[in-house]
């Protein structure tokens, strides 16, 4: 840990949980919810997980909460969960977590102040429209956008500049 997290995390009374430390599994009997067990303490059959800074350091600080939301504590580096723990992690993260990344843009029109898109994601093709297009985005950079189609869907540009000219002009109206 920096010198800073320390006071950061007594100032809030967060409890720091090593990676070591935590397992997280589902029952054997095919219950869906996400258990943690704190080795050596106790287990919560019930856990929840979010990311505290989702979308600036989605790999750092994972947030645990129990049952009834209080937080159990806050798993720093993650990533460095044993495997099995670490699978189930990112499971109930992929599924929390659900944002689709342009990776070709195939067609965009803008046509008064309508957005339609259709696009190549890491999940297939899809055809997302944006309404009044500086309202429904969000620039995370100077190359990466996130957007809001009119059906709540976000979906992510994680760099405009490997699409065409066309996108990229619709793009930068909101960098």
């Amino acid at each position: 840990m920096r010198d800073s997290e320390p006071v950061i995390a007594d100032a809030f009374n967060v409890t720091v949980l090593e990676p070591s430390a935590v397992r997280f599994f589902h029952a054997p009997d095919g219950d869906a919810r996400l258990r943690v067990e704190l080795i050596g303490d106790r287990s919560f059959i019930d856990a929840r997980l979010a990311r505290a800074l989702p979308l600036s350091d989605p790999d750092h600080y994972l947030t645990i909460r129990d049952g009834q939301d209080k937080e159990i504590g806050v798993v720093k580096d993650w990533l460095l969960l044993e495997t099995s723990s670490l699978a189930v992690v990112r499971d109930s993260l992929d599924r929390s977590y659900f944002l689709p990344k342009v990776l070709v843009v195939h067609k965009v029109t803008d046509t008064m102040g309508l957005v339609v898109w259709d696009v190549e994601t890491n999940y297939g093709r899809r055809r997302y429209t944006v309404r009044n297009i500086r309202d429904s985005s969000v620039s995370l950079s100077s190359k990466r956008v996130l957007m809001t189609d009119v059906e709540g869907e976000r979906f992510e540009f994680p760099d405009i500049d490997k699409y065409s000219n066309a996108a990229i002009e619709v793009l930068l109206k909101v960098l």
